[in-house]
């Protein structure tokens, strides 16, 4: 995503420098030039800090808990989110897995209820099907 970002401003910059010649007298030095570089380096900043300080955080505040009455997820990073689901609303389950999903831990537990939706993200393949096994257990006694 970043390196589309960045491959758009570079052809922004080459747009209008054909478009608008009077602006870029000396390309280095021209201020469009250095605006599109500005946007590229605050994208690509940003970029970084999302994947390398935010996402982790948010993955370690991730939490999901399974019992016989009550499905519930804990997650936030700087304000805390807690959703709470009673077995008894529970209407059904869909389980989502992308390719690879069984190695990459990209599944996805979709449960519907009576008003409300839940999604337990990003669970390996034994945590999903132990989970939906689970719940399978609860709701259909």
């Amino acid at each position: 995503m970043l390196i589309g970002i960045i491959l758009g401003l570079k052809y922004l910059l080459y747009y209008l420098e054909g478009r608008f010649p009077q602006f870029f007298t000396a390309p280095s030095v021209s201020l469009p030039a250095i605006l599109i570089w500005v946007f590229i380096a605050a994208f690509a900043v940003s970029y970084v800090i999302i994947i390398l300080i935010v996402l982790p955080m948010w993955y370690r505040s991730l939490s999901y808990m399974v019992s016989s009455e009550e499905v519930i997820i804990n997650s936030g990073i700087f304000t805390r989110k807690r959703q709470y689901m009673k077995i008894s609303a529970i209407q059904y389950t869909s389980i989502l897995s992308m390719p690879f999903s069984k190695y990459l831990g990209l599944n996805f537990l979709v449960i519907s209820a009576h008003g409300g939706r839940m999604a337990m993200m990003f669970l390996s393949h034994k945590d999903i099907t132990e989970i939906s096994g689970k719940l399978q257990k609860y709701v259909f006694i």
